[in-house]
């Protein structure tokens, strides 16, 4: 069952007199509990491309469906709650609050649900463990190392059972030992939840741990990195 469809997706920017044609007819489908990645270097809109199917970004043509929904037909109350509820999101910077403890970090994304706050500490709790880090609940972000709050940032994205994660460069600012590690937390997530994530990343060393890389080119996706 694909989870993500689009189809025949344009996204331009104008640029004082300039337009900027970055998404030109680009279609993708993503099945429940894969784990793709797009590839492409900078400007070529792989960030873009998140940014629409996470519902950030709404000026755009085309069609978007997630889990059945089209997102062109949700008012800002419907794509507020559809991010709220089925999008996680994973950034290069990992995004916590300083003066909130990793758990602390991992419970705000959940607070917005309908779980009161025994369920939302027990989750927290349950998916800090999950990626390695139960013993550091009560450590603040500036205590931990980079790949630590990495995986943080990754417990907060799963925790509300998202039906999608999107990750944007999610190891871009780790060395390759943290960058291995990181990777094999997202790739194990992903098959023992059935959790479908789309990364875009302009690292190859990723490769092995999806199980499809698309490469965004001219505006499109292709299978292959180059063309013949």
């Amino acid at each position: 069952m694909a989870v993500v469809e689009i189809e025949d997706l344009h996204k331009t920017y104008i640029t004082g007199s300039e337009k900027v044609h970055v998404l030109k007819g680009l279609n993708l489908k993503v099945e429940q509990g894969r784990m793709i990645m797009v590839m492409g270097p900078s400007g070529s809109g792989k960030t873009t491309l998140l940014n629409l199917i996470g519902g950030i970004d709404t000026d755009y043509s085309g069609k978007i469906t997630v889990d059945g929904t089209d997102l062109k037909k949700l008012d800002a109350k419907r794509l507020s709650l559809y991010r709220r509820e089925k999008v996680g999101f994973i950034f290069q910077f990992y995004n916590l609050i300083p003066t909130l403890t990793a758990l602390e970090n991992v419970e705000l994304c959940m607070e917005a649900l309908k779980m009161t706050k025994e369920e939302i500490r027990s989750r927290a709790t349950e998916f800090l463990d999950l990626v390695g880090l139960s013993e550091k609940a009560n450590g603040f972000p500036q205590e931990l190392s980079a790949g630590e709050q990495q995986r943080v940032a990754i417990a907060r994205a799963l925790a509300k059972h998202p039906t999608i994660i999107l990750a944007d460069e999610p190891t871009g600012n780790l060395d390759e030992d943290r960058e291995k590690n990181v990777m094999g937390i997202m790739r194990n997530l992903s098959r023992e939840l059935g959790m479908t994530f789309i990364i875009v990343s302009h690292n190859p060393r990723l490769k092995k741990f999806v199980d499809q890389t698309l490469y965004l080119r001219h505006g499109v996706l292709h299978e292959k990195e180059s063309e013949e």
